[in-house]
């Protein structure tokens, strides 16, 4: 993980953000007993992301872990969806389909075109038939291409 996201992550500014959810999925994948001996564990990097969605993978899966990487001013910053469909078009401004399984919002960065990084760890993983990552301001103005990027690990 380190390698991947220390040779795809630009910029120096999200240094400790990233070294600590590397830490935090560490612990994750040594101290749960399930996880421990697990040799089915896969690392992708979905690397544009907006309201069209990315498909991760289309095979049943257990969610862990992601690296947000964002890098738009916008205010309020932009939502991301995680759901469990094959396709799907994510809308800020819609009320979220019955398959989304994790939104949250990612804040504006700093400085426009400089990537920040927003991690989070699941200590007990979703379990979903597909893995598919939509991003979209929560006015509903579409993210301008390569604002969004996130680093995901699962298993199969």
């Amino acid at each position: 993980m380190e390698g991947l996201v220390g040779t795809q992550a630009t910029g120096t500014a999200g240094g400790q953000e990233i070294g600590a959810w590397v830490r935090m999925t560490k612990v994750l994948l040594t101290e749960i007993e399930s996880l421990r001996s697990s040799t089915t564990f896969v690392f992708a990097l979905a690397d544009d992301i907006d309201e069209t969605a990315t498909v991760v993978d289309t095979t049943a899966v257990s969610f862990l872990s992601t690296l947000i990487g964002y890098d738009a001013a916008t205010a309020g910053g932009d939502l991301v969806c995680f759901t469990d469909a094959s396709t799907n078009t994510f809308s800020g401004a819609a009320a979220l389909d019955a398959t989304d399984f994790l939104v949250f919002t990612v804040p504006a960065a700093t400085t426009e075109d400089t990537e920040e990084y927003h991690g989070l760890v699941y200590v007990k993983a979703f379990t979903i038939g597909d893995l598919v990552i939509g991003m979209d301001a929560q006015g509903g103005t579409d993210p301008a291409a390569d604002d969004g990027r996130a680093w995901v690990l699962y298993q199969t």
